[in-house]
């Protein structure tokens, strides 16, 4: 007889796996509504474990009910409230509210008769998505989509009424995070309008929906962040800096940039002949 490897995954390769299968089940759920069922399942799941993974990383014993007695793991409820009291993790009420209706969810699946909404259980299962592609990339210090499929992550991301979800979501946490205007720009990969979100200290941007990351650039006439893959060079005082395109291609705005800057070096290296004269 053949003798068969044993699979064995890590908390985290494990939650990934569950992320996968939920996002494989939201995409044939397009053609049998039925597969909801199985997409909310394995969503929850992915979180339940993503958030043991954060707690195993402040010490392995926080994963279990009794750390004196390390046998029985943490309920998704526990998980958070570990979290809340010992890592200082903060969950907003739009996050606790959407797990809570994913649990209450989940266990009817899986334990009693079932009646759901599609279109509800697809809200549930995109904020689910994107609630994890959040805590892998604040927590986990690793972006979501990298874990997966290519090709799985960017039908999740342009799939009909779920990719409608994961923008909104999207949105919503980028007014939850108070984002300037400034900060926000079209992402080129999941072309999810206004969720590529830039930050100046890291000079790195990332998408809110599919989790793409650039450089970001800075437009120097008008201070809006632009993805370097969009960014128009412009040489000045032989320094390399940039212009978004809307500034770049625009003639009479270029010029008076040029103008603007001609004028302030002209003042900081040309001296009035009267001054000169009172110096001497």
């Amino acid at each position: 007889m053949r003798r068969v490897t044993p699979i064995k995954l890590s908390l985290l390769e494990n939650a990934e796996s569950f992320v996968a299968e939920s996002i494989s089940k939201a995409i044939a759920a397009e053609q049998d509504p039925r597969q909801w069922k199985f997409a909310i399942l394995a969503a929850v799941q992915a979180i339940e474990l993503i958030l043991k993974e954060i707690l195993r990383r402040e010490h392995w014993t926080l994963v279990f009910q009794n750390i004196d007695k390390p046998k029985l793991t943490v309920s998704l409820d526990q998980a958070m409230e570990r979290l809340r009291n010992i890592a200082r993790v903060e969950f907003s009420k739009s996050d606790a509210a959407t797990l809570a209706s994913a649990v209450s969810l989940r266990n009817q699946v899986v334990h009693a008769e079932v009646s759901f909404e599609p279109n509800q259980v697809k809200a549930i299962v995109a904020r689910l998505i994107q609630f994890a592609a959040h805590l892998f990339s604040t927590f986990l210090q690793k972006q979501l989509h990298e874990a997966l499929d290519a090709h799985l992550w960017l039908n999740a991301t342009q799939l009909g009424a779920l990719a409608d979800e994961l923008r909104a979501t999207a949105r919503a946490r980028i007014l939850q995070e108070s984002v300037d205007a400034k900060y926000l720009m079209d992402c080129w990969q999941c072309y999810g309008e206004g969720v590529f979100v830039a930050s100046h200290e890291s000079y790195m941007a990332t998408c809110y929906v599919c989790g793409n990351t650039d450089v970001t650039e800075w437009c120097v006439v008008c201070g809006h962040a632009v993805p370097s893959v969009e960014a128009i060079s412009v040489f000045d005082d032989d320094a390399d800096v940039w212009a978004c395109n809307g500034c770049g291609t625009d003639a009479d705005k270029m010029n008076r940039f040029y103008m603007a800057r001609e004028e302030k070096w002209l003042a900081k290296h040309l001296t009035r002949p009267a001054e000169r004269a009172c110096g001497e």
